[in-house]
């Protein structure tokens, strides 16, 4: 391992110069860090999100390919691939080839609406581009097999530190997509409920990719990240529910009721601004793909509460009743409000169902 790095190292120097990069070799003389930027002009078809992936991407593949063409000086000279050959495979194989990415971090990014200019410092471990390559003599190239194989040896294993960071080091070789997403899943939840030895790296990547998964992903994806905050700090923070809050911009519509539930895990304190700004969107047809009235939100979210937090979803219905005209929607609810109220022993409550009936009857042709 060692004479192998060692050699990268001498044979990079004049490499990264010639392109201005910037490089180191880890103490451990394992990886090469790279600090580099791209511009990728975008199509018609491109949003902010889509572009800030390909350019992402882009620098990645320049970093693999770059170390790629060094490792292969200690492969035989039957296995050697030209510089194009190489940058071929990595283009076609390039979930493969990401294992070899161990840190991708963002340093600058900017968005003109034409073009997504990206600086990143990306550290790639020469032994991970070995294993690709070994990968594709083999045919064995499934990342998202490889990954799940590797995620079943740990993930019966004792919690603690070390067993924790092996699960998020493998995570984040891949996103949540439709072919890895299942180990995902396994590996978030395993994380999520052992809360005594967190990894703060694996709180911060699984709300990034609230911005990079498909829309059909977040209706799984956004409960179980705020679930993973709350678990882990009994909060999320003002930059996590404004990323959640875009990703609530391009959830299909239909599964938005659904995931108004995790509003119900957040403390009373929290409740209102959370709801307040999901209600906000809605008023400004930014809520859901397509947009969700801001009426059909309010419904949904009362009668999220109605269940097991009556009170608030009858408080919601006085601040809101004014705007809701669905006298068919809102009946069974207001039914449901009153019927919890006079079940329960808080009088208080009580007198809050007979309000909110009262309301509902001065307000509407209703018997």
């Amino acid at each position: 391992m060692h004479h192998i790095t060692y050699f990268i190292s001498r044979l990079l120097v004049p490499f990264l110069l010639l392109f201005n990069l910037s490089y180191s070799i880890s103490a451990q003389a394992d990886t090469v860090n790279f600090v580099r930027d791209y511009t990728y002009n975008a199509s018609e078809n491109d949003s902010k999100v889509s572009a800030r992936k390909a350019a992402l991407e882009q620098l990645q593949r320049a970093a693999i390919e770059e170390v790629g063409v060094q490792v292969q000086a200690s492969f035989n000279d039957s296995q050697l691939l030209s510089q194009g050959e190489l940058k071929q495979e990595v283009h076609s194989n390039f979930k493969t080839f990401s294992q070899a990415l161990t840190k991708t971090k963002i340093i600058e990014e900017k968005w003109n609406g034409e073009s997504f200019y990206i600086k990143a410092e990306i550290e790639v471990d020469p032994n991970g581009i070995t294993s690709a390559m070994n990968a594709l003599t083999t045919g064995t190239t499934d990342i998202c097999e490889i990954n799940k194989e590797k995620v079943k040896k740990i993930i019966h294993k004792p919690a603690n530190t070390q067993r924790n960071q092996a699960l998020v080091d493998i995570a984040k070789t891949t996103n949540f997509d439709e072919d890895c997403n299942r180990w995902q899943y396994d590996v978030l939840s395993s994380l999520t409920h052992y809360t005594d030895y967190p990894i703060s790296e694996y709180r911060t990547f699984i709300f990034s990719q609230l911005s990079s998964v498909k829309a059909y992903d977040l209706p799984s994806l956004m409960p179980r990240a705020i679930k993973y905050a709350l678990k882990h700090s009994d909060e999320v923070s003002k930059e996590e529910w404004g990323i959640t809050l875009k990703a609530m911009q391009r959830m299909p519509t239909k599964y938005l009721p659904s995931t108004f539930q995790v509003l119900a895990k957040f403390n009373a304190q929290q409740q209102p601004e959370k709801v307040n700004s999901i209600i906000k969107l809605a008023s400004n047809e930014k809520l859901g793909d397509p947009a969700m009235s801001k009426e059909d939100t309010i419904l949904a979210i009362i009668k999220t509460f109605s269940n097991k937090q009556a009170p608030y979803s009858a408080r919601l219905y006085l601040d809101y009743a004014d705007e809701l005209t669905n006298v068919n929607a809102l009946a069974s609810i207001i039914s449901d409000i009153y019927s919890k109220g006079h079940d329960s022993n808080n009088s208080d409550f009580t007198d809050l169902a007979n309000n909110v009936l009262k309301h509902f009857l001065d307000n509407n042709d209703v018997k």
